[in-house]
This record gives C-alpha cells, structure tokens and sequence, in this order.
C-alpha cells in the first residue's frame, strides 16, 4: 500500500489516495485500486478527512461574546495605562542600571588599587 496524491485543476484541489497494486496473472498486467482517504489543506498542508465519515469537525462554541465599542474602548485605555505604567517602571530601571554601572565602575577602580598597592 501507498500513498497518492492527485491534484484537481478543476477546483484547485489536492486529493490523497491510499492505493493497493495487485497483479492480475489473466491480463498479465498489474490492477490497482484506490481508496480516498481525503483531502489537503493548502493553509496547514494537513490531510483533512473526507468521505463517509464526514470533514473534519469545526469547533463548537458555546457562546459568542460580542464587545460593544464602549466596552473596547474601556478595554484600550486599560491597556493604555497598563503601558504607560511599564514604560515609567523601564524608565526608572534604566536610570538605575546605568547607576549601578558606574558605582561598578568606581568600586572596580577601587580594587584594582588596592591590589596593586599590595603586590607592591
């Protein structure tokens, strides 16, 4: 058994095929059969099921929540102030990093005198 794949100009399709070769010791020559298993989806490239059993199963959702534009608009100045307030808290982590660095820099300066005033 192997797997086929056919594609359809007429509607832009690509079928999957499971196909089975038998020989045929009257003809002499070799008979296949082909069963489909489904199709491709061009978006995912996943083989979705069809037949008998049906397409693949679109989720079920119980209840659609729809915003009006005042609830988004409350919803984007949340956010708003949300960003505003991390901005500031990466403003002030900036300025005390680069404090850091430099008192870094001093006590660094420090050492390296102190080391050398004892391997004197």
């Amino acid at each position: 058994m192997s797997i086929v794949k056919s594609y359809s100009k007429a509607n832009d399709t690509t079928y999957v095929y499971e196909q089975d070769m038998k020989w045929n010791p009257v003809t002499k020559r070799p008979e296949g059969t082909r069963k489909l298993i489904g199709k491709i989806d061009p978006a995912t490239g996943e083989i979705v099921p069809t037949g008998k059993k049906g397409g693949k199963k679109k989720e079920k959702t119980d209840s659609v929540q729809v915003s009006s534009d005042s609830e988004l608009v409350k919803k984007n100045q949340k956010l708003q102030a949300q960003i505003d307030t991390l901005r500031e808290q990466v403003t002030s982590l900036y300025a005390e990093n680069s404090a850091l660095k430099k008192e870094n820099s001093t006590l660094s300066k420090k050492i390296q005198q102190i080391r050398d005033m004892v391997n004197q």
